[in-house]
């Protein structure tokens, strides 16, 4: 996997894009904040809808509004198409 920028989020319009890029995430041994695997049907994109966020700059994912991640302007917030080409270089 390909080092990502500290403070990167990929924002994810879909549940469809949140379960694909969980199950890219997954694939490289991220788990939540909280230490629990991750399981691509379960994306938390509920919380947020076409608003969510994960922040994928470390391990343990974390995730939010795109409100949040755009108050705080030291994240950088892709999409998930944008992401994958990080991923392949």
């Amino acid at each position: 996997m390909k080092t990502v920028m500290p403070c990167t989020v990929v924002h994810c319009k879909t549940r469809d894009e949140a379960i694909e890029l969980l199950q890219i995430l997954k694939g490289f041994n991220h788990t939540w904040s909280n230490g629990e695997s991750l399981n691509p049907t379960f994306t938390k994109w509920i919380d947020h809808k076409e608003e969510t966020c994960y922040n994928v700059s470390d391990l343990r994912i974390q995730y939010s509004s795109i409100s949040y991640y755009r108050m705080h302007t030291r994240y950088t917030i892709l999409t998930l198409q944008q992401y994958k080409k990080l991923l392949r270089g």
